[in-house]
């Protein structure tokens, strides 16, 4: 190697000069456009013959590089086989492709001191003439120094005056000071840039003074907050009852959360957080361990937060144990970390935020998840956890406390509308919106998506904007959203020349999603992976496309980069696009259980795949019917509210028929067409079965399918569940009753009575029932569910 092409963000050509002028004293050829090219010449020709002369890169890395930096440079260089060297000037921290390059930090340091770390950078380590002293491999890992009781007393309540006393000599930094300090600088620094591409739940920092665009990813600050309610179940709670979000709500006392990291910090054991897909978890998680990192940041004897990633945790020798977990936990901190671990750990100072725990392989998933509840029951209370899911699927003798992320209200709503959609009033399909209007249109439900999902309502504020009508399905709110981002980035002039690399990207990224779902090894794989599946696609290229339009991410694991999709969402897509577009045979029979899947065959179906899949699914859910009613005895039993274990039926067949008859209705709601009298029967039964003989998670699941399908003739069922000695069963249910008309022509004649009679403070006379709403301190269900007065 002979010299280095160097490559730099026109916000750092200060350094770019001084860097170039280091270089050259050191005796190194160097390529600078600045200084090298002069009118007249061909910049991309001249770069190309400086790259194949110098065959090397230096990258000045540093925020604004982060954000919009010339990947197609360094890529390429790469590519080739040549070496390049980042150079880091400020606090940030690489990641992705960059993350495994050795780099050279300058940040902090003088004129001479930045010399001297770019010549022993660049300069081969010379070999000692003695043969080194021989390392013993027992001995032990590095002790942190353990604060003795009235430092750990003035740490905890006067921080700053124990730094100010340490800073001038009174008191002695304890020896791992710099190397826990540097560790916490640079996960703030990468949370920070993780937080800002994650645009569309802009949740703190100052206001700007004008609304922000939709698709304005490289916004200099983070943007006022819209902040998300999370409310903690009272209690307690055993893993294994599948439940979700909403149904933790409804089924338990709860109370607003206002301080996550406190209650974290306090919790009686390990906490769960359930959330919808999209709700913003990931989010929510990146956002706390900051807020930890704030907290700890100033104190001599700081706690360590480690973010975990579960969906690239998979073990495929043995069944996961607990240093199984210890180990992939261990395996995302660095070396300086991992020597203090012992330390840290018996001392309570360690943080650990599991996320998204639903995004591991589903292969021997319940041994996994099963490991994850041993290691946290196990660790508690030294070490703290926090975890994120869907559903509550953890093993059942793991206890937790349980918190649950909202949707956004009506108020969210019109601030959310107000921050991101610049002009007002907005017209809609010929009719003229208000932010008041708007919010309160997208509250009523009345939409193929739910707004309420921040997410979705990102996506919705685009389409809104730029099509001034409203989507018609959930996967053309997608393929808008992508076709746009894909025109405003190839649009860019610095971007033309790699973009039309990839003739097809949209049917390659289809590949590419279809691919690792398929795999079932997590949801991120590696390049050599990646390429190894793709051969006939410049994955290179297709990763540095995918990833400019915000569709691919790219993440840090055991130092090996990996590659996933920015959102489930849009690999559900992407995977339904391959489906429809291609001629896979695919046999969703087998896959249907699993989240994900259950939402690609929603997508796959809107874009107008075949009816096999919903035939199939409607023909499982027919023959678990028949079985269960062929134990249970005949169909038209008198109403008796007996759990199906007394009739051999255990908890996860239950579950099982439950999420399909769920899944059916979804079908249904998002208006598949051409749905089989045969399927629709079906659904009523299993709702009918599932209603009657259900557990009480079973009936409410069977009563939110049931407002899917407003058609269905089941309304005598639902009528009993006002009965049910349940009390947030029967709150469901009247909530129901009572909000949706089409719903009531199904009741039975006496169900007015029997309303009057078990809530004499409701009236039926003008067909709605007269409700108080819920306190935020409800005893009865949560948010959404209805406070009866006697």
């Amino acid at each position: 190697m002979t010299g280095f092409v160097i490559c730099y963000h026109p916000q750092d050509k200060d350094w770019a000069e001084y860097i170039d002028q280091c270089l050259r004293s050191l005796k190194y050829d160097t390529f600078l456009d600045l200084i090298d090219l002069k009118a007249g010449d061909n910049a991309i020709q001249e770069l190309h013959s400086a790259i194949q002369r110098l065959q090397g890169a230096v990258l000045i890395v540093s925020e604004y590089f982060l954000r919009e930096s010339r990947d197609e440079i360094w890529t390429a260089i790469v590519h080739s086989g040549y070496r390049v060297i980042p150079i880091i000037v400020d606090d940030s921290s690489l990641q992705g492709l960059l993350a495994p390059l050795t780099s050279i930090r300058l940040h902090g340091l003088n004129d001479a001191q930045a010399m001297e770390a770019i010549r022993q950078g660049l300069e081969p380590r010379r070999r000692r003439n003695r043969p080194p002293a021989f390392t013993d491999t027992q001995a032990p890992t590095a002790q942190a120094t353990p604060p003795n009781a009235w430092r750990r007393l003035l740490d905890r309540l006067l921080p700053r005056f124990h730094f100010w006393l340490c800073l001038h000599g009174f008191l002695q930094k304890p020896s791992e000071y710099s190397e826990l300090h540097n560790y916490l600088s640079e996960c703030r620094a990468s949370l920070q840039q993780s937080i800002r591409r994650r645009f569309y739940i802009p949740m703190d920092a100052r206001a700007l003074p004008v609304p922000i665009s939709p698709l304005a990813t490289e916004q200099e600050a983070f943007v006022q907050p819209v902040r998300h309610l999370i409310r903690q179940i009272t209690g307690s709670t055993k893993g294994g009852d599948g439940a979700t979000a909403q149904l933790s709500l409804v089924s338990r006392r709860s109370h607003v959360v206002h301080n996550i990291v406190k209650t974290l910090l306090r919790s009686s054991g390990p906490l769960v957080l359930l959330g919808d897909p999209g709700s913003g978890k990931t989010m929510t998680l990146e956002h706390a361990m900051l807020a930890v990192i704030e907290q700890q940041r100033h104190r001599i004897y700081p706690s360590i937060p480690i973010f975990v990633r579960l969906g690239d945790f998979h073990v495929e020798q043995h069944a996961p144990s607990f240093d199984d977990v210890q180990q992939f936990m261990l395996s995302n901190l660095n070396t300086h970390i991992r020597a203090h671990w012992v330390t840290l750990r018996d001392s309570g100072r360690i943080i650990v935020f599991f996320d998204s725990i639903d995004e591991m392989s589903r292969d021997r998933y319940g041994q996994h998840s099963a490991a994850l509840s041993s290691y946290a029951s196990s660790v508690y209370p030294l070490v703290r956890t926090l975890f994120s899911c869907r559903i509550n699927d953890f093993s059942p003798e793991f206890s937790h406390d349980r918190l649950v992320l909202l949707p956004f209200d009506r108020r969210q709503l019109q601030e959310y509308l107000r921050l991101y959609i610049p002009h007002w009033p907005l017209q809609i399909s010929g009719e003229s919106f208000s932010t008041k209007s708007l919010a309160a249109r997208l509250e009523s439900g009345n939409l193929f998506v739910d707004p309420r999902n921040p997410f979705v309502l990102w996506l919705l504020c685009i389409y809104l904007c730029n099509k001034k009508s409203w989507p018609t399905s959930r996967p053309g709110l997608l393929a808008f959203y992508c076709r746009h981002a894909y025109n405003e980035k190839r649009a860019d002039r610095k971007n033309a020349s790699t973009f039309a690399r990839i003739k097809r990207p949209f049917t390659a990224l289809s590949r590419l999603a279809f691919i690792l779902m398929q795999r079932n090894l997590g949801t991120s794989a590696t390049l050599s992976e990646i390429q190894k599946e793709l051969p006939d696609i410049d994955v290179i290229t297709l990763i540095f496309v995918g990833t400019r339009c915000g569709f691919l991410e790219q993440s840090l694991n055991q130092s090996v980069p990996r590659v996933r999709f920015a959102h489930h969402r849009l690999q559900e897509f992407f995977a339904a696009r391959h489906l429809r577009h291609s001629s896979t045979e695919f046999d969703w029979l087998t896959v249907m259980d699993a989240p994900r899947w259950q939402e690609t065959l929603i997508n796959y179906i809107q874009l107008g795949g075949r009816q096999e899949p919903v035939e199939q699914l409607a023909e499982s859910v027919n023959t678990h019917v028949s079985e269960i009613r062929a134990r249970i005895g005949a169909p038209d039993l008198r109403w008796r509210r007996r759990p199906m274990d007394r009739y051999g039926i255990n908890d996860a067949a239950e579950t099982l028929l439950a999420d399909r008859v769920d899944l059916l209705s979804r079908l249904v709601q998002h208006g598949i067409t051409g749905m089989s009298a045969t399927a629709v029967a079906t659904l009523e039964q299993g709702i009918q079965l599932l209603t009657q003989y259900g557990n009480p998670s079973s009936q409410v699941k069977m009563l939110w399918a049931w407002k899917n399908v407003p058609d269905a003739d089941v309304g005598k069922e639902i009528g009993q569940l006002l009965n049910s000695s349940i009390a947030w069963v029967r709150s469901q249910a009247l909530t129901l009753i009572a909000e949706s008309p089409a719903h009531r022509q199904h009741l039975g004649t006496d169900t007015p009575m029997q309303i009057a009679t078990i809530w004499p403070g409701v009236n039926w006379r003008t067909g709605s029932a007269i409700m108080r709403k819920p306190s935020r301190h409800s005893k009865i269900g949560g948010p959404g569910a209805t406070c009866f007065m006697a």
